[in-house]
């Protein structure tokens, strides 16, 4: 779990203790898995796994699958709906999330083509896309522009099956 995620779960949840910080994968799945049996090792009573990768939870997934604990530890993380159903489908992984592709283009060309008019982004602005109706600005490295939305999308076994990537 990143920094971020450990000081949200802190506030929120001021009863859970984080085991084993900074586990990094190096967006490998192998090495999640590997990484993950280590844990279920170390920690037996372990209630769940936050991947941040999207192939973390496949490697996670693949550890609880084999330790018999589907449905008995939370999995959840960035992933893709087709490479992360078998363990949707089997419990093994509670859910993902994820930004979905054309709306993440389409906004990105919309910004683009703006940003080439000489037309500015602001803070709060609709682009007019899903999950990007209210944007945050930031200042990228250089010149850039950094904008971001609420596109996120959660899946979980009941509704994976919605998105064909």
């Amino acid at each position: 779990m990143g920094d971020g995620g450990a000081s949200n779960a802190a506030k929120k949840y001021p009863g859970m203790t984080l085991v084993d910080a900074k586990n990094e994968s190096a967006n490998d799945a192998e090495k999640a898995y590997s990484k993950a049996k280590e844990i279920l090792r170390k920690h037996p009573d372990i209630k769940g796994f936050q991947g941040s990768s999207s192939l973390d939870v496949l490697g996670i997934g693949r550890a609880v699958e084999e330790a018999g604990l589907q449905g008995k530890i939370c999995v959840y993380g960035t992933g893709l709906p087709s490479e992360a159903a078998k363990f949707l489908e089997s419990g093994a992984v509670g859910g993902i999330a994820f930004w979905d592709p054309k709306d993440a283009g389409i906004m990105m060309n919309k910004a683009a083509v703006m940003l080439v008019q000489g037309k500015k982004i602001t803070d709060g602005m609709d682009m007019g896309v899903s999950g990007y109706n209210k944007v945050v600005v930031k200042k990228g490295p250089g010149a850039g522009v950094i904008v971001t939305g609420q596109a996120w999308v959660e899946v979980d076994k009941s509704n994976y099956k919605k998105y064909a990537f």
